[in-house]
């Protein structure tokens, strides 16, 4: 999974309310994880992920290169609750 939106529309749940919707669909499915993964420079991917109830599993140490610079990769998964 991946969002991204045009500065226009940051900070007005638009990420949030389509990765719910992705979310139910998916489950719908009868998919029994969904995982996905944010640059840590990027804590605003992060706060979606957590508000979807996705869980941090693990932080990949100077995984990819940006500018220049090496930057952390946190890896998210979320569990289909009907599973459990």
């Amino acid at each position: 999974m991946g969002f991204a939106t045009d500065r226009q529309y940051w900070n007005r749940g638009c990420c949030t309310e389509a990765l719910k919707q992705l979310v139910a669909f998916a489950f719908e499915l009868k998919l029994h994880k969904l995982i996905s993964d944010n640059d840590s420079d990027n804590p605003a991917s992060g706060r979606v992920f957590e508000k979807v109830d996705f869980k941090q599993e693990g932080v990949f140490k100077e995984q990819v290169v940006i500018r220049g610079q090496y930057i952390d990769v946190i890896h998210w998964g979320l569990l289909n609750p009907a599973d459990q």
